[in-house]
């Protein structure tokens, strides 16, 4: 059994103005392939697909940011954060993190 205590990242864009709550992870030189479930031809020669959950394979973390602005989360000494456990502290020395209830 796994006795894992995850907490919930609370973020807060510092960007000016931004405030968005959503951070996300970019990654490089990943490959993904979804699954196509279903095609609707919508005329004009447009289509809508509807995707399953996308399959990603290999890559690497090129850094944290702001799904909003696109504000970069960095150290101290302005370096992309592109280590879990670097975010980790980035975010606990802000208080961007709350316990589960789980």
């Amino acid at each position: 059994m796994n006795d894992l205590t995850f907490q919930v990242v609370n973020f807060v864009c510092p960007g000016e103005g931004c405030n968005c709550t959503e951070l996300e992870e970019v990654m490089m030189g990943i490959t993904q392939s979804t699954p196509i479930l279903s095609l609707a031809p919508l005329g004009e020669g447009e289509v809508d697909v509807e995707y399953g959950n996308a399959i990603a394979d290999a890559g690497e973390i090129q850094h944290y940011g702001c799904s909003k602005c696109g504000l970069i989360v960095r150290d101290e000494v302005n370096r992309p954060l592109r280590d879990p456990a670097e975010l980790l502290a980035w975010l606990q020395k802000r208080n961007m993190l709350r316990a589960t209830n789980a």
